[in-house]
């Protein structure tokens, strides 16, 4: 989870905060956040949470540098890389389908996103990988 303390909501005169009226309350009493809320946190979750500096290291050793820069990306590229493709992979989720998602990649990173409608949730999920190396197989029918 986040390495940073939460900020508080400020409290307008009857206890009650602006964040509190604004959010729903599902059947377990837990906050149940918008989708860009939830993606904003989900967002910085992963910031907070990802071994940037560990890509960093196997990437000198590779020496693997971005096509922009021709160089080995420094960790702050390397966060802005990130969260720009997480941002993009949350926009393939469409509202409108029972199941959505996508991904895309960049740079050794890979994010995706994935979102549905459970027995009486929405949810969504992100995900940032960094890949060295993978396999993907074409598609096959099969009966």
């Amino acid at each position: 989870m986040r390495k940073h303390g939460k900020d508080k909501a400020k409290t307008s005169g009857g206890g009650e905060s602006t964040s509190e009226t604004k959010t729903r309350i599902n059947r377990t009493k837990t906050k149940v956040m918008t989708k860009e809320e939830l993606i904003q946190k989900q967002i910085e979750d992963i910031m907070d949470e990802f071994n940037f500096g560990e890509v960093q290291k196997v990437m000198e050793s590779l020496d693997w540098t971005w096509s922009e820069t021709g160089c080995v990306p420094e960790e702050y590229d390397l966060r802005k890389g990130a969260r720009k493709l997480l941002k993009e992979a949350a926009k393939m989720i469409d509202d409108s389908l029972d199941l959505s998602g996508g991904s895309t990649s960049t740079g050794g990173f890979l994010a995706t996103s994935r979102a549905g409608c459970g027995y009486e949730d929405k949810w969504l999920r992100l995900d940032l990988h960094f890949c060295v190396d993978s396999v993907t197989l074409d598609g096959e029918s099969f009966d």
